[in-house]
């Protein structure tokens, strides 16, 4: 049980704090404390936590050292090499999107196991934080530690929806909810194969990503306020964010699997040159000082559009080939005495873009494909060349993977509820004896950890797993497979019995019992002196045409239940045989 009442509010039953502190949340109680007899049981025990808290906090605060980031938040967290234990973002997520800045915040986050990071999100009387956070993370909370590669520090803090409702009920602007995330285990001797219902979250956020026009949008994202903030770059780094923690052999190699609109190739391909370090060119460009805005600026959300000279407005270029859309683009602002207004625009495209001056720059207003500014012609933009790296090196993999051992992962499906995993075990001999353990630790039911071992062979070390979302232990299930034994033909049947894919007798290699007879009708009638060496220790040790019981005996290759001591007596036995063998 975990209780906090010193922060209990008794109007709204919440534990919110005005602010972050490190007291927030929920303190843990020991089971003796709770079966201790005593009404001030738990308020005392609170209160000893609590000062326990304070002292440690107290202890460390020289060490501490706090930064305060006023400007871009993704952008610092693109191009800051320096991580942090604690990362407050409580008041970003509605200026850059929930996505955004889990994705961006996790390359910034330091492996620390209690390093934190904070996020915050408004709810109303009709969406609860769950539901909040799945659909704008377009995945179930049990997949987003596998997408994101944080995992909510816990889940009671999203608490019953229908809790949330009664709560938000007494609160006219909605109720804040403070997330707290922390980074997932490292995978762990695992290979990843492609999943149904990851492929179906990476679709949906692929769309979204996409989005041509946004005029439809599910109200619980809407709630979030943070829809209008997803681009193709959000995609490419959620994309190579899975396969920097999962391997570069993750079926997640290519941007292009995924099928969305043409008039995202352009950005898609810019992204891709730049991430494999191809050459990356930045474009600066003015705004046409005669034309005027249509509607105001301040309207969200903004793209720049590529499209042919008057063939945008014609037609709004949705649907035509030669119109691309450009979501990452930086804005410089001047001060005047009316205000402020745009003055540059700047944007990254790659080096072979095949833009000409045929094409003109318009940025519009996503909601209604407005045009609002006209830049300068490609011919007068600035060009120079872009030297900074890609937010996120998927080059270098933090999948750990033992490649030499004996018993590996052969492919592992992750489902909203359960892994299936297949373990392939390399050995002569039989294997028995599996065994399956965790590193759970009582009270708590889950884990992320499992080691597999066997009893035999002993020379086969135990198998470490480790997964990115907490499972039951007592609901894992393990069981031995053997592996089905390939038939090869008999050193005699292979030099005399004619190969080839077209050979008759290519079912004596595949069936040694003949229960697949030839297919030639031709070789009914023929006879067959077709034969394979049998050992004496056979219980059918006589010739079936002399009766002599020589030392090798050889077996009709059709039936295989006649022996004979030679091809001679074969042949001359053939006519008494020949009725019997075709019956068997």
């Amino acid at each position: 049980m975990c209780v906090n009442p010193t922060f209990l509010d008794p109007q709204t039953n919440d534990w919110k704090m005005m602010g972050l502190t490190p007291f927030e949340g929920y303190l843990p109680m020991a089971k003796r404390e709770l079966l201790t007899s005593g009404e001030r049981i738990m308020t005392q025990s609170c209160s000893e936590i609590l000062k326990n808290l304070i002292l440690s906090y107290r202890q460390r605060i020289q060490t501490v050292q706090v930064v305060f980031h006023l400007e871009e938040a993704i952008e610092f967290c693109s191009s800051d090499a320096n991580k942090f234990d604690v990362i407050d973002c409580s008041n970003f997520v509605d200026n850059v999107g929930l996505a955004n800045l889990i994705v961006a915040c996790c390359q910034r986050l330091s492996d620390n196991p209690n390093a934190i990071l904070y996020t915050e999100i408004m709810t109303d009387n009709q969406h609860s934080a769950n539901n909040i956070v799945e659909t704008s993370l377009c995945a179930p909370l049990s997949l987003i530690p596998t997408i994101y590669g944080l995992r909510l520090a816990d889940h009671v803090e999203l608490r019953d929806s229908a809790i949330d409702y009664l709560r938000c009920n007494s609160l006219q602007r909605g109720r804040p909810v403070n997330l707290c995330w922390q980074k997932v285990p490292l995978c762990q001797n695992i290979k990843w194969t492609p999943s149904p219902e990851l492929n179906q979250c990476l679709t949906k956020l692929a769309n979204l990503c996409h989005s041509k026009v946004l005029l439809k949008l599910p109200s619980a994202m809407s709630s979030a306020g943070n829809e209008f903030f997803y681009t193709p770059q959000t995609f490419s780094c959620i994309l190579d964010s899975m396969i920097q923690r999962m391997g570069r052999d993750c079926w997640l190699t290519d941007i292009r699997q995924f099928d969305v609109a043409p008039q995202f190739n352009l950005a898609r391909r810019t992204l891709e040159d730049w991430k494999n370090g191809k050459k990356i060119q930045k474009f600066s460009a003015g705004i046409q000082p005669t034309l005027k805005l249509i509607v105001p600026l301040d309207t969200p959300p903004l793209r720049l559009v590529f499209s042919r000279k008057a063939s945008f407005l014609s037609n709004r270029g949705s649907s035509r080939p030669d119109v691309h859309f450009i979501d990452n683009f930086h804005l410089e602002f001047k001060d005047t005495p009316h205000g402020t207004k745009i003055e540059i625009v700047s944007f990254l495209l790659s080096a072979d873009h095949g833009l000409d001056e045929t094409y003109e720059a318009i940025i519009v207003n996503v909601r209604n494909g407005m045009p609002l500014l006209w830049l300068n012609s490609i011919a007068s933009m600035q060009i120079e060349e872009y030297n900074l790296p890609y937010p996120i090196d998927h080059s270098k993999s933090q999948l750990q993977l033992d490649l030499n051992e004996k018993m590996k992962v052969e492919s592992c499906v992750e489902s909203e509820d359960q892994y299936i995993l297949k373990i392939v075990i390399e050995c002569k001999g039989n294997a028995s004896g599996l065994k399956v353990t965790t590193n759970e630790k009582a009270p708590c039911e889950s884990c992320h950890d499992i080691t597999v071992s066997l009893n035999q062979p002993r020379n086969i070390k135990p198998l470490s797993i480790s997964f990115p979302f907490p499972i039951l232990a007592k609901d894992v299930q393990a069981t031995l497979h053997r592996k089905s034994r390939q038939i090869e033909p008999s050193k005699w049947q292979k030099k005399t019995v004619p190969l080839g894919g077209s050979s008759p007798w290519l079912a004596t290699f595949l069936s040694p019992l003949y229960q697949d007879l030839p297919t030639f009708l031709s070789i009914l009638n023929e006879d067959y002196t077709c034969t394979e060496s049998v050992d004496d220790s056979d219980n059918e040790n006589r010739c079936a045409a002399c009766k002599k019981t020589p030392e090798k005996l050889k077996r009709c290759s059709r039936c295989r239940s006649t022996v004979y001591c030679s091809v001679e007596c074969q042949h001359s036995h053939w006519p008494t045989h020949k009725p019997n063998c075709k019956k068997v």
